[in-house]
């Protein structure tokens, strides 16, 4: 099977006579539902803003500010205005991803697993989890699934 090198856009309301192709690399897509993708260097950020993580090893939670970009790796920091990032994770190379309630007051949270640990996150609202389920899937995967 081979793959496209365009897309077709349909803009919701509007005649097929508005109707453009664009290169699947273009900087002007984004992930499904998400407001932007920004270009930071050669990598496209499909997602960024701010959740909690659970510590590795003091199972403490921090809010962190992350940036997923199109290659993988989903860095987070202190704070957005940070160059240096605290860490980061490949969610190419995660087995899988699923949403999950971590108690009362963490109930919009997900966890995404690899090889050699279980990350678990919490978003604000269920809004925020979806939007990065989603974009975490559709790095992963090369492609949206809803």
């Amino acid at each position: 099977m081979m793959k496209k090198k365009s897309l077709q856009i349909r803009y919701d309301g509007w005649g097929d006579q508005y109707d453009e192709w664009i290169d699947r690399t273009s900087s002007r897509l984004a992930v499904y539902k998400s407001k932007y993708a920004i270009m930071q260097g050669d990598r496209k950020i499909i997602k960024e803003g701010t959740m909690q993580k659970e510590g590795k090893m003091f199972k403490t939670w921090r809010r962190r500010y992350f940036k997923l970009y199109d290659n993988g790796d989903m860095s987070y920091y202190n704070a957005k205005e940070d160059e240096s990032a605290l860490g980061s994770i490949n969610v190419k190379k995660m087995k899988q991803t699923s949403k999950q309630s971590y108690g009362r007051s963490k109930e919009y949270g997900f966890q995404v697993e690899t090889e050699t640990r279980c990350w678990k996150f919490i978003c604000d609202d269920e809004q925020g989890q979806n939007e990065w389920v989603n974009a975490v899937n559709f790095v992963q995967r090369g492609k949206f699934t809803e």
